[in-house]
């Protein structure tokens, strides 16, 4: 699996804790760019720090899933960086039962939340 990700991107939520960071961490280990999505601006930095010492690119993209605009606002920012993404992976704190689904246009998270233009590639 050494670098089965170089030159891809995988799009992470609840990036600068917990789970989301572990990914993170193991995305970059790989190759990987990192799109970094989560409300705590000060943990998006450290992610991004430790995903560049790893030696890749991140991308920070401060956004609350849980508010429709901000994730179509975050995936508006991660397509203008012409990202190539291979991967979507999303951690959301707390879902309600069919919360998130998989439509034609994208991954509507949390009701209406949709991340319209990130495709795996």
């Amino acid at each position: 699996m050494e670098n089965d990700f170089q030159n891809k991107t995988v799009v992470i939520t609840g990036a600068s804790a917990g789970l989301g960071r572990a990914m993170v961490r193991e995305f970059a280990k790989h190759g990987a760019n990192i799109g970094l999505i989560a409300r705590g601006i000060d943990g998006l930095n450290a992610a991004k720090k430790e995903v560049e010492d790893l030696g890749g690119e991140a991308l920070i993209v401060p956004a609350d899933v849980s508010h429709a605009n901000e994730v179509e606002n975050a995936a508006r920012k991660i397509d203008a960086e012409e990202f190539r993404v291979a991967a979507s992976i999303l951690i959301l704190r707390c879902l309600q039962r069919d919360a998130v689904h998989r439509t034609d246009g994208g991954t509507e998270i949390a009701g209406n939340a949709a991340l319209p233009s990130i495709r795996i590639a």
